[in-house]
């Protein structure tokens, strides 16, 4: 196995320890501990893999306090990787405000605070579907791909809220488990939930079928 692929799987498993677990996995290995914040969200950044590096908003949405390791994880990019995660750190404040009904009841902790919107270049005033359109062509100029942001952004969290959803049927009082709904993103993964998982190269569905970052489609 690749050094990448090593790292990879590492991330995965220890997103899975924070409550993470849409991403498919390629071992049954399982992490001990998370590393630091910052070091976390620049390792993320840094990943080849599109679904791996899109699984920063899913990190920002789950844990809003990891906000304030921003500026050290910048520190340890490189330049073009530091705007991949201005980018997905503004996806993620405007996607939180945009989901904020699903959210809560997972979710409790502070609101992502607007730190980049500005530089971008995003309108103020505009809706949040005009900011995160604007967001989106903006990601497009940067990296000069051919990519549906809007739609990689999105695809993130219905893949994230999807999973916490079908994870909160299962967790019922006849079964002996507490449903405690604003900690499910903490469990230990005690049953697969029985969605799809985020995959490069998901079988079930076809090309056409899939979003531009190589996740699965709801």
């Amino acid at each position: 196995m690749s050094h990448h692929m090593d790292e990879e799987e590492r991330l995965v498993a220890e997103l899975e320890l924070l409550g993470i677990r849409y991403l498919s996995r390629r071992t049954a290995d399982q992490a001990e501990h998370v590393r630091p914040p910052d070091a976390f969200l620049a390792d993320l950044v840094r990943q080849p893999s599109a679904r791996v590096r899109a699984s920063v908003i899913a990190l920002l949405l789950a844990h809003p306090e990891h906000a304030e390791a921003v500026p050290a994880a910048l520190e340890r990019l490189r330049p073009d990787e530091q705007w991949t995660l201005r980018l997905f750190y503004t996806a993620a404040v405007l996607l939180q405000q945009e989901h904020a009904d699903r959210l809560w009841p997972f979710v409790t902790g502070q609101r992502l605070p607007d730190r980049y919107t500005a530089d971008l270049g995003l309108p103020a005033t505009a809706s949040l579907r005009e900011r995160l359109a604007a967001l989106g062509q903006q990601h497009r100029q940067c990296t000069q791909a051919v990519v549906n942001w809007v739609g990689t952004y999105e695809n993130v969290v219905r893949c994230l809220l999807r999973s916490w959803e079908l994870e909160a049927k299962q967790y019922r009082p006849e079964k002996g488990l507490l449903i405690v709904l604003d900690d499910i993103r903490r469990r230990p993964y005690l049953a697969d939930t029985g969605g799809e998982r985020c995959t490069d190269d998901c079988p079930k569905r076809s090309s056409s079928q899939r979003n531009t970052d190589g996740c699965c489609e709801a």
